[in-house]
């Protein structure tokens, strides 16, 4: 147990620094490609890599199922609660609207992934949002 813990505290800096990373460059290309997208929470200090993006509009469970078929796997409320059509009670405990809830999801990243995978997912993100609006667009 003891050596477990030592080289789980090893790493632990180089691994804090690297997530920080990967969540700072997720933010900064959702907010440059996907300027109508709402973060929510304080960016400038992301805790454990979970980030909450609000997409006004959109069905986060909709979206969810989009994000899924591709193999990218978020969620639209806590952990316990996903694929849940219900509004986050987080989000709605915070003042926000059942719609504004609604139409969020939550992104966890890890230390393991890369920037690759960082830039894969706003790609797959642009796309979806693009065929929900043209949806929208088309009345179906």
């Amino acid at each position: 147990m003891k050596t477990a813990a030592e080289l789980c505290f090893q790493e632990f800096d180089v691994n804090t620094q690297k997530l920080q990373l990967l969540a700072k460059r997720f933010i900064a290309l959702i907010e440059h490609d996907i300027p109508n997208c709402i973060i929510n929470g304080n960016t400038s200090n992301i805790l454990t890599g979970i980030i909450s993006i609000t997409f006004p509009g959109v069905d986060a469970l909709f979206l969810l199922y989009l994000l899924e078929a591709e193999n990218i796997y978020v969620s639209n409320g806590a952990a316990c609660n996903c694929k849940n059509a219900k509004a986050s009670k987080v989000l709605v405990a915070m003042g926000n609207s059942q719609e504004y809830a609604k139409s969020t999801l939550r992104f966890s990243l890890n230390y393991t992934n890369c920037m690759e995978e960082i830039e894969h997912v706003v790609n797959v993100l642009k796309e979806k949002l693009a065929l929900i609006e043209n949806i929208r667009q088309e009345g179906v």
